[in-house]
């Protein structure tokens, strides 16, 4: 055991163990965080004075202007401050109503556009209050008497301007962070919201917002808006298609509403992805009609993007190995395996859908100038956001993403609870390899539900003959080795899944604690949290690759077990693997799945591992994990000779 702490590298060496290193740093780090804790102990001990002096100035200031540069002053001691400032609140809560009153009634005929700017002040106060203290300043009666009453003022303000709306929407999307009592008042705003995004404004907090409310469970109150959402989720989507755009990439990527650095079309339709991807949760039939003009632009935008990547890539050339090229811009990238992934959620749930979908796509195609002679070119273009070399580029959209925020915040200040997109917190985005897991899995689960769907329906639901040459054809073939890849990843995704869980309740644990830095963490958004429990409810998160291609490889084995077109033996694997053209790896796999061989060697695999570890908190071990034992692919297929007549 001491080799592992490095006593024995030192004395190989001859040289003494470093005794600073780590430790040294964490002296430091604990001292530096001493040292932040005492100046903000002296800075709140002056803020009741300074606070007071400074309502008290602003009473008396004949220009507004004046007002709103102190309410900035106020605002940067809140944010410094955070959780220290409880014992605090009466000093702001008591004097803020006052300031909007007494300046609304001077200045709200002569000099809106500083009022506006006071409102703008008002809300990042109380926003920086909100997220640093969450249920506690929104269970505080004082705060309450704030922040709705300045909410409704602001809605019912003549001109709500850009600026103004981002704080005051900025400000209600914090106050959700809290949960459904603090959400409660404000659902009398969302026509406001609605109107507010009619704009073609704030589509990011507006879709952000949302989404809270329908995980808080104010359903129908956001159900009576559902006309207009499906119009700006579609007008959101097709800010972001190069497709609607004709063609022009880089308008997807410039600047569009939001803070003074902006978002971009491609972030505000990834937050319309977020949303759409939990109505497909909460509502896995009922809406699927209504958005199929979304969800039909979803696929003719990434039949665009594939096919042009493929053919700046390849000289000109579609469909060839190298597509997948550095083309497609980052953000882009990131799009577009959100879009494929929930264009896949749906055809999980609903396969029977995929005809018009790309029916409805085409036309788009079409109508832009742009005729793709393949009947498969969706298919093509979902498989292919499964590619490794796909997730690594998807990877490297978010990783510039995450860079990009930080810079934001750091720059502007951002104040409340970084807004999520909701349906990505539980995925890892910023890993290539787990995300290519991710994306497979998905992938592969509608392949499945797709080729079953197909064969229910006697092949017409594809657009293509399930069986050309004497094979299954060629896009059937693609998608089953497609989804044995994805059977690979099966115990990893897992894995990745519980560490994403494990990461999402650790992180609520460290920011629900005390914080010494200096300006600490944000407490925990509930609806985060609430979305982490929707997500372990999904039942996709139920369905693993094995059982979904059990189902699949049973009806392909009984298509070539009746089929004049196939050649037959009498095995009935051996058959379906000719038909499937898979190499001896994969035929063997197939057969265990169909004998549930794999699925019992993996349970097994698990409780091995389970007891492993055990063994090694309880007393600490050297030993390894066990190794599965693995039968040679001939092995397997000899286990699982079956006669034709007895196919599956």
């Amino acid at each position: 055991m001491a080799d592992k702490f490095g006593e024995n590298e030192s004395a190989d060496t001859g040289q003494e163990p470093d005794r600073f290193g780590r430790e040294d740093e964490d002296d430091d780090a604990s001292k530096l965080s001493e040292i932040i804790k005492m100046k903000r102990g002296k800075i709140l001990e002056s803020f009741e004075g300074v606070a007071k002096i400074s309502f008290v100035m602003m009473g008396r200031f004949s220009e507004i202007s004046s007002v709103v540069r102190v309410l900035q002053m106020i605002s940067f001691y809140v944010e410094l401050l955070g959780s220290d400032l409880k014992p605090k609140l009466g000093v702001v809560c008591d004097e803020l109503p006052r300031v909007w009153t007494a300046a609304t009634q001077r200045f709200a005929e002569t000099e809106w556009p500083w009022l506006s700017r006071l409102y703008s002040s008002l809300a990042s106060v109380v926003n920086h209050l909100v997220s640093r203290l969450n249920i506690a300043a929104t269970s505080d009666a004082r705060v309450q008497g704030i922040i709705y009453p300045l909410l409704d003022h602001i809605f019912q303000s003549k001109d709500i301007q850009e600026s103004l709306a981002e704080d005051a929407l900025g400000l209600w999307r914090t106050i959700l962070a809290s949960g459904e009592d603090a959400g409660r008042p404000l659902v009398r705003h969302l026509p406001m919201l609605l109107e507010i995004m009619g704009r073609g404004e704030q589509h990011f907090l507006g879709f952000s917002i949302l989404e809270a409310m329908l995980i808080l469970g104010f359903k129908q109150d956001v159900g009576r808006q559902w006309p207009k959402i499906v119009e700006h989720l579609f007008t959101s989507v097709a800010e972001a298609s190069p497709l609607a755009q004709g063609g022009d990439i880089e308008k997807t990527l410039r600047k569009g509403g939001g803070t003074e650095y902006t978002r971009r079309a491609s972030e505000e339709a990834m937050v319309a992805t977020s949303l759409i991807s939990l109505l497909l949760q909460l509502y896995p039939t009922e809406m699927h009609r209504d958005l199929l003009p979304l969800f039909a632009l979803i696929a003719a935008t990434i039949s665009y993007i594939s096919n042009r990547t493929a053919m700046e890539g390849a000289g000109g050339l579609p469909n060839q190995p190298s597509s997948v090229v550095a083309v497609i811009p980052r953000l882009l990238a990131t799009l577009f395996g959100a879009y494929t992934e929930t264009l896949c959620y749906l055809l999980y749930q609903n396969p029977g859908l995929y005809p018009e979908i790309f029916v409805r796509s085409s036309e788009i195609m079409r109508n832009a100038g742009i005729v793709l002679s393949d009947e498969t070119y969706l298919l093509k273009a979902i498989l292919e956001s499964a590619e490794p070399k796909r997730a690594e580029k998807e990877a490297e959209g978010w990783k510039y993403k995450e860079r990009e925020q930080a810079a934001m915040e750091s720059a502007d200040n951002a104040s409340g609870p970084r807004l999520p997109n909701m349906r990505y917190e539980f995925v890892p985005l910023l890993d290539s390899d787990g995300l290519g897991r991710h994306r497979r899995f998905f992938v592969g689960v509608a392949c499945c539900a797709l080729i079953v769907a197909n064969i229910e329906r006697d092949g017409k639901l594809l657009n293509t003959p399930m069986i050309q040459d004497g094979k299954f054809s060629p896009i059937i073939r693609r998608m089953i080795k497609l989804i044995l890849r994805a059977n690979e990843d099966r115990l990893d995704i897992e894995y990745d899944r519980e560490q994403i869980v494990k990461s999402v309740q650790q992180e609520s644990l460290e920011t629900s604690k005390e914080n010494d830095n200096m300006f600490g963490a944000h407490p925990t958004d509930e609806t985060t949290r609430r979305r982490l429990h929707l997500a372990m409810r999904d039942p996709l998160w139920g369905v693993t690759v094995p059982s979904a291609l059990q189902i699949c490889a049973s009806r392909l084995a009984n298509i070539v077990a009746n089929s004049v077109e196939l050649k037959r033996t009498s095995n009935a694997m051996t058959d379906l693997a000719a038909a499937l053209d898979l190499d001896e790896a994969g035929a063997a796999t197939i057969a265990k799945i169909c004998s549930g061989e794999q699925q019992q060697a993996d349970a097994s695999v698990k409780n091995d591992k389970r007891a492993f570890f055990a063994r090694m908190f309880v007393r600490g071990s050297e030993e390894q994990p066990p190794e599965p034992k693995t039968n040679s692919a001939a092995e397997t297929m000899n286990n699982h000779h079956i006669n034709s007549a007895d196919a599956v």
